[in-house]
């Protein structure tokens, strides 16, 4: 058993992973059931909403009780959880409460073949609704599915005419305050539709709840139609006819709305790891435009309608999610046209229809999609016997704000004096502090114990125009910039060093655990001649680790010249800066509170990650993926297992080619 298991995590490192266990609990959490107060407070008092319609003023009224305060939503203390089994085990690791109640104010009847409905029309990001526990009369007891919008559900909801308490929770609130806003009103019984009960006048209220806020976690949100957290932003559609008469098909878009932009989501949110929207993660997303019935018409005997891509700016994404919020089962996110390798043309399935578009990362301001619209072989698409009805073509456009250029280390001065400090120029979203990730690569791409290497690109800018300058906030004349490797962070016992162009043997090396090194290498070519530009950039220069993994390297700008005062350098020398560098695949940290485990790694732009789980290595070893996929983006990433067993367990991370 022993030189099996050797065997295998040999494997498991030629596959360039690192597995993190999860340790045994000594005790096992207490089971409890949901409380109306969230947490375990079961004394909170129910808040009612007491629902009435006064036929003689032809009013819906919503009275919410103001007695009893504003309810908090509070998670399980550590020790205690729900039962996996459960339907109330979607709460599991969220703030909850469950102390609104929709309530029958008096006696009413809704008018015939209609039915109350109630719809969310707005809710801070993150808040979860779900149709549990209604009250301890239930029987059978309400199921806790996932209602006004929550994993995906309709807005819309059909109250059963007795009190009623929806359970109410959020998973990272990052605000001590979350609020949702509803419509009451009648709608037909079966499907909600309001045509035939305008004459019947509605009534909005607005719940609030208190929370403590998560510090440091990102708050878990749903796709906005506008992309980011654009909740408001205006459907666009392309209206989709056929003239028969004509014989001419027709697709017609709405120009009265401004171009839409794809927008990523801000710092400190982000979706669910385990939603089919998550392959949206980390790009600039929107699903404004709107595939929509212009009229009704009929395909021909045989047909449907089809949609093809004919051409598309580079790095355009489209998936077939979210369709419309009426849309039954909701449509499933899919890649589509050409994402991920699927086909170019789509069955359009006669009704509105949402597709999301995303990019990774953006390099012009402007993207644009052209589509070929027609009739086709319900089940193929092939066209052949519908030749004699004509198709049309439409083009789509969105804005979006383009990614910079990878990062290049610019190293200047503060201030534009001599006695100004030596710095890196706008290096801010290169540096570990913005969790950016430099990638090595193996040097020989068939051999596992070469070393990982890439070039740090250190420029110091122009002083002079022979060298394209000046450049602002260029060092003196006469400085000389080197670039001292102070400390290093890494795999126990790694090493890294610094090679130059054509070289065969390191300049130098640092070992993981040193502070405060003194080694040195220049990058200004002056070499400190008096007067002299200080302008250098060596690209041939190549940093390398002999070890996979996550490193932190310190560094710091040092002016090596003698032309300041009393033989000194001219510029004092920088802070020290940190910077991160990624070597091979691996997870840089896998840790565990209660029931979530939190993965850490460098994610490289281009590559799709997964991460994988087993409870054991015994053989044959089963991984199952547990989070994932999120697009790598020169990155520190984080991926979540929700589900974490008490038993002992391995993870890995796989990444899928470009």
């Amino acid at each position: 058993m022993k030189k099996t298991l050797k065997n295998l995590l040999g494997r498991l490192g030629w596959m360039a992973v690192i597995a993190g266990s999860v340790h045994n609990i000594c005790s096992q959490d207490i089971l409890v059931k949901p409380a109306r107060g969230g947490g375990l407070n079961t004394n909170a008092p129910m808040i009612h909403v007491d629902v009435f319609y006064d036929y003689a003023a032809n009013v819906m009224h919503a009275t919410l009780d103001t007695s009893q305060g504003i309810a908090k939503l509070a998670p399980l203390p550590p020790g205690y959880a729900f039962d996996s089994r459960s339907n109330y085990f979607g709460l599991s690791g969220k703030a909850y409460n469950f102390q609104y109640a929709w309530n029958p104010g008096g006696i009413f009847t809704p008018p015939a073949g209609a039915a109350v409905w109630i719809e969310r029309l707005n809710a801070s990001p993150g808040l979860e609704v779900y149709d549990g526990p209604g009250n301890k009369t239930e029987n059978p007891p309400r199921p806790y599915t996932p209602i006004f919008g929550a994993g995906g559900s309709a807005m819309i909801w059909k109250w059963y005419g007795r009190m009623a308490h929806n359970a109410c929770a959020i998973l990272n609130p990052r605000t001590n305050m979350v609020s949702a806003e509803y419509r009451i009103y009648f709608g037909d019984a079966q499907t909600g539709a309001r045509d035939a009960y305008t004459n019947y006048r509605d009534t909005t209220v607005t719940l609030v709840w208190t929370v403590d806020p998560v510090p440091g976690q990102d708050l878990v949100v749903t796709p906005a139609r506008g992309g980011g957290l654009d909740t408001n932003a205006p459907m666009i559609h392309a209206d989709i006819f056929y003239d028969f008469a004509a014989k001419e098909m027709r697709a017609t878009l709405a120009t009265n709305q401004a171009v839409p932009k794809l927008v990523p989501l801000p710092p400190g949110y982000a979706f669910n790891s385990r939603s089919n929207y998550y392959l949206l993660a980390g790009k600039a997303y929107n699903f404004q435009y709107a595939w929509n019935p212009g009229g009704v018409f009929t395909p021909p005997n045989g047909a449907a309608v089809w949609i093809e891509l004919l051409s598309a700016s580079p790095g355009l994404e489209i998936y077939d999610g979210p369709g419309n919020k009426m849309e039954s089962p909701s449509r499933p996110y899919t890649p589509i046209f050409g994402t991920g390798g699927s086909a170019m043309k789509w069955k359009w399935y006669g009704r509105m229809a949402h597709n999301a578009c995303a990019i990774l990362n953006p390099r012009g301001d402007v993207l644009s999609a052209d589509f070929r619209i027609y009739f086709a072989d319900a089940e193929t698409g092939a066209r052949d016997a519908y030749t004699n009805y004509r198709d049309t073509t439409i083009r789509l456009t969105w804005t979006v704000d383009p990614v910079p250029e990878p990062a290049i280390y610019r190293i200047g001065t503060a201030g534009q004096t001599e006695a100004a400090r030596l710095c890196l120029l706008d290096a801010d979203p290169y540096l570990a502090g913005s969790n950016y990730v430099i990638h090595l690569r193996r040097s020989s791409a068939d051999s596992n114990s070469s070393p990982f290497e890439s070039c740090l690109p250190l420029v110091a800018v122009a002083a002079t125009a022979a060298n394209g300058g000046p450049d602002i906030n260029h060092a003196a004349l006469g400085s000389c910039v080197d670039v001292q490797l102070v400390s290093l962070a890494g795999p126990p016992g790694a090493r890294l060093s610094l090679r130059e162009a054509g070289a065969v043997l390191p300049r130098f090396s640092l070992s993981t655990g040193e502070i405060a090194g003194t080694n040195c290498c220049p990058i200004s070519v002056n070499r400190g001649a008096p007067g002299s530009d200080p302008y250098g950039y060596n690209p041939g220069r190549q940093f390398a680790v002999d070890q996979p993994g996550l490193y932190c390297l310190g560094i710091r700008l040092v002016d090596t010249s003698t032309n300041g005062p009393n033989g000194g350098p001219i510029h004092p020398s920088s802070e020290l800066y940190r910077v991160y560098l990624q070597a091979g695949l691996t997870l840089a940290s896998v840790n565990r509170q209660d029931q979530t485990v939190t993965a850490a790694f460098g994610g490289e732009t281009g590559w799709t990650y997964f991460l994988e789980h087993t409870p054991g290595l015994e053989l044959p070893v089963t991984w199952q993926t547990v989070a994932g996929p999120v697009s790598g983006a020169n990155r520190i990433h984080t991926l979540f297992d929700a589900t974490a067993t008490n038993g002992l367990g391995f993870y890995r991370l796989r990444a899928v080619a470009p």
